[in-house]
């Protein structure tokens, strides 16, 4: 048995964007560092084809979905086009 401080919880961050590796990982590093929590970084090997969803477009729930997240935001059309109207990045 075990008290309340030995909790142990596995932490995953799946990284599948060039931006998430460029720009979201140095920053999350940072504050997990400074917490002092350990993660296991995943990271998708090959070109970033998030883009490849954009057919979703078409669907109105979807689209609703896209301004109630802020994904463009959060992504950046950069990032939500890659793969489609513009060419895929590498993400590692």
């Amino acid at each position: 048995m075990t008290g309340a401080g030995d909790i142990r919880v596995a932490l995953k961050v799946d990284i599948d964007t060039h931006a998430g590796l460029a720009r979201g990982v140095p920053a999350i590093a940072a504050v997990f560092a400074a917490r002092g929590v350990r993660a296991s970084f995943f990271v998708v090997c090959g070109p970033d084809r998030m883009g490849r969803r954009l057919a979703r477009l078409l669907d109105p729930r979807f689209v609703g979905k896209l301004f109630r997240t802020r994904a463009v935001a959060a992504y950046g059309w950069r990032t939500l086009l890659s793969g489609t109207l513009l060419p895929a990045r590498p993400v590692a």
